[in-house]
């Protein structure tokens, strides 16, 4: 069975994946990681599989969970992601200038 699990990137949805897998043992998958997911296969199977997206919801039926977070944290969270991957800084560095 497939459900969506949508998000705004940087609002929880891996903390999400992974509190659903520890707790209740729903697998997951990631569109944008897993170029050859066969979703056919998932909605097919009888498990739960959440699959995680960044897109605007489709013309399906299957449900959804829609995460959302305060767009302040949002912000936050992606200028410590920047700082640390994209520009590959130590984050336990940074200035307050650099942030």
């Amino acid at each position: 069975m497939l459900i969506w699990l949508a998000s705004y990137p940087r609002s929880g949805s891996g903390f999400a994946r992974r509190v659903m897998a520890a707790a209740y043992g729903i697998g997951s998958v990631e569109l944008y990681r897993n170029k050859g997911v066969d979703l056919g296969k998932v909605e097919s199977s009888s498990e739960i599989t959440l699959v995680k997206s960044h897109d605007v919801p489709g013309e399906d039926q299957y449900p959804a969970i829609y995460l959302v977070r305060d767009g302040r944290d949002v912000l936050v969270s992606y200028a410590w992601w920047d700082l640390a991957i994209a520009q590959k800084k130590d984050i336990n560095n940074v200035t307050e200038e650099e942030f």
